[in-house]
């Protein structure tokens, strides 16, 4: 009698147990699932902000660089962020009204009203930069024949190249489709880097049968940048 009241007392607590223990999985699951929801509703909410840096002449055309720093956060609640990231990115203002009677110092005001990544203090650079580009010469080289005469007059082709005011040692390197990777990278260093880079790619476009690379590469050429005229 005693070991059947015994046995009835344990098979209680089994199942008492097994209770609890399957309330508390039940609790803990809705928790988890309530919190990923919850995480997932929070992520919503997505703060941008820009931060101006610095504006440089374009390497061959008529055309401002400017650089700028984009900040995006990640808030669950006002003042809280979950998640934060930092880019370093680049947009290109062209000028397409500057010409030889341009007044730098009127085209610059401009510019600064309708950029809102370039600060009002940064106005007479932006107007040094345009008279820059404005003096910039560019020269046209006639490509001799391989017969060693010119072409006829509806044959010929030109090179352009800039030149500036004290002449630079030219840069006799000869590009190929191997190294096409490092000429890339030159294009996000300083201006001289990205004038040699953009030569180097130049060299291997004017190859029919780099263009199928090239066009791998057709991303990292185009660097994320944007665009704006002026």
């Amino acid at each position: 009698m005693l070991l059947a009241s015994f046995l009835h007392l344990l098979a209680g607590l089994a199942l008492c147990f097994f209770t609890v223990h399957y309330i508390y999985y039940i609790v803990t699951a809705l928790y988890r699932f309530s919190g990923a929801q919850m995480q997932s509703e929070d992520a919503k909410y997505i703060k941008k902000r820009w931060k101006g840096g610095t504006v440089e002449p374009h390497p061959t055309e008529k055309a401002l660089i400017v650089n700028y720093k984009l900040e995006a956060a990640v808030f669950g609640d006002p003042g809280d962020p979950m998640l934060e990231d930092k880019k370093d990115c680049q947009r290109i203002i062209r000028l397409k009204s500057l010409n030889s009677k341009t007044d730098p110092a009127v085209l610059a005001r401009e510019v600064v009203d309708k950029c809102d990544l370039i600060h009002k203090s940064q106005l007479c650079d932006i107007e040094q930069i345009i008279y820059y580009l404005k003096n910039r010469k560019v020269v046209e080289t006639p490509v001799v024949g391989a017969a060693g005469g010119h072409h006829s007059h509806h044959q010929q082709r030109s090179v352009s190249r800039i030149s500036d005011k004290a002449s630079a040692p030219v840069d006799t390197e000869k590009a190929s489709i191997r190294n096409v990777d490092d000429y890339i990278e030159l294009l996000y260093e300083d201006l001289a880097e990205k004038v040699k880079g953009s030569r180097l790619i130049l060299q291997l476009a004017r190859d029919p049968d780099n263009l199928e690379e090239l066009e791998k590469n057709g991303k990292g050429l185009k660097g994320g940048n944007e665009t704006d005229e002026a």
